[in-house]
């Protein structure tokens, strides 16, 4: 029998734990507050330009812990910035940052299962409807429920189709216990103006239809989208913003500056040795010496979300001397070719000594003769992906440390 003082293993799975590890994230709040800053001040002018008078409202898409930078650490300052909405991807996503004393208003972004709903009354969460069994759900709470109704004008991945969106509109505004705050769509290629242009002719035909209420949100534009809108300046009322804000995606429009990423990754070397010439390394032996060589390994791997596809083509920075991944990538652990550190300083580095896998801040941003950035750009370019795959997947295991670079 354990003694009182002894946990439960349902109590220790409940306790703050806080990893120590030789390779961590550190996330920039001061270039998180420079994007947020220059995406706003984009926004206001590209807005004013197209006649609006109200300014737009700005949501801080948070899903996934913020794209794993933390979304409880991010929300405050992006509300200094002026963002007024965190959207979210699941009821539970929303009621751990209200859980952690965040206040703004939360709309869960994907579709919202139907238990969730007494959870978005007492968490004060607004839900994503657009089919007959929300409907349904909605006619049998107690309590009231804020809701936001999403449009499928050509994404096709849920909402209501655009064609039947005013019907099912009229039908919630009968629901007595349902709060529609707002109406909202989303663009497949925000980047495609003719494309923007069709989904806008459809979800501009439901707001005809059935035109918003006063304070009810209208909003159909991601990053991309945002200073792409064209006439959907007209008529939206906010504008969602989400990889922008962490450094990405800096072709959305024409910014007045750069974008800074906002996630770095470093590690610390665990073992350095010297192996003769003719020997192969990791798994399969991809790589071999050529002469006697420094190697070191550093304790991070795919587990970690450093992919596995970037083995033998991965570059890392050590005191600003650049060295080749050498050999394949493990899940706990990766190699990396000392040489170019013992040409330059005519010695191997330390056991513990740091190195950067990724760069943020100003130091992303530089333009370098010959040489990639350290960016997930430049990783995403290898293995023909996307920035938002890399980020989400770097959240696995890795402890984060928050910096704050002068903006």
């Amino acid at each position: 029998m354990p003694s009182p003082n002894s946990k439960t293993p349902k109590q220790s799975r409940s306790l703050i734990h806080q990893p120590h590890r030789d390779a961590w994230l550190e996330v920039d709040l001061g270039a998180l507050e420079h994007n947020a800053k220059i995406m706003n001040a984009s926004i206001e002018a590209f807005s004013a330009q197209q006649g609006r008078v109200a300014p737009l409202e700005l949501m801080a898409v948070v899903k996934a812990d913020a794209y794993g930078h933390g979304a409880m650490m991010v929300a405050p300052i992006l509300k200094a910035c002026g963002f007024g909405l965190l959207g979210v991807a699941s009821i539970d996503e929303a009621v751990q940052l209200r859980q952690a004393g965040i206040e703004m208003p939360i709309l869960v972004l994907s579709a919202s299962p139907l238990w969730a709903m007494p959870l978005a009354s007492e968490y004060n969460v607004q839900l994503t409807v657009f089919n007959q069994s929300h409907l349904t759900a909605l006619s049998e709470q107690k309590k009231p429920v804020a809701v936001q109704v999403k449009v499928d004008t050509g994404m096709h991945r849920i909402g209501v189709p655009w064609q039947e969106a005013s019907a099912f509109l009229r039908a919630l505004d009968a629901i007595p216990m349902t709060k529609v705050s707002g109406i909202f769509s989303h663009f497949a290629m925000g980047d495609n103006p003719l494309a923007c242009q069709q989904q806008w002719r459809r979800f501009s035909d439901v707001l005809a239809q059935h035109p918003p209420r006063l304070g009810q949100q209208v909003h159909i534009a991601n990053s991309l989208g945002a200073l792409n809108g064209h006439q959907a300046w007209q008529h939206c009322t906010m504008a969602r913003l989400g990889i922008a804000l962490y450094g990405y995606e800096a072709h959305v429009g024409v910014l007045p500056q750069t974008l800074q990423p906002v996630m770095g990754l470093k590690a610390r070397f665990s073992h350095i040795q010297q192996v003769a010439a003719g020997e192969g390394i990791s798994y399969n032996h991809t790589y071999k010496t050529e002469k006697p060589q420094w190697l070191g390994t550093i304790p991070l791997g795919y587990a970690d979300g450093l992919p596995r596809g970037l083995s033998n083509q991965l570059e890392a920075s050590y005191q600003g001397i650049r060295i080749p991944q050498v050999g394949m990538i493990t899940m706990d652990q990766t190699i990396f070719d000392l040489s170019p550190i013992v040409d330059r300083l005519g010695r191997p580095p330390s056991l513990g000594d740091v190195i950067t896998l990724l760069e943020t801040g100003k130091q992303a941003c530089g333009v370098e003769a010959g040489r990639v950035l350290l960016t997930l750009s430049a990783w995403a370019k290898t293995l023909n992906t996307i920035e938002y795959e890399l980020m989400c997947a770097l959240r696995v295991r890795l402890p984060r440390i928050y910096t704050r670079s002068g903006v």
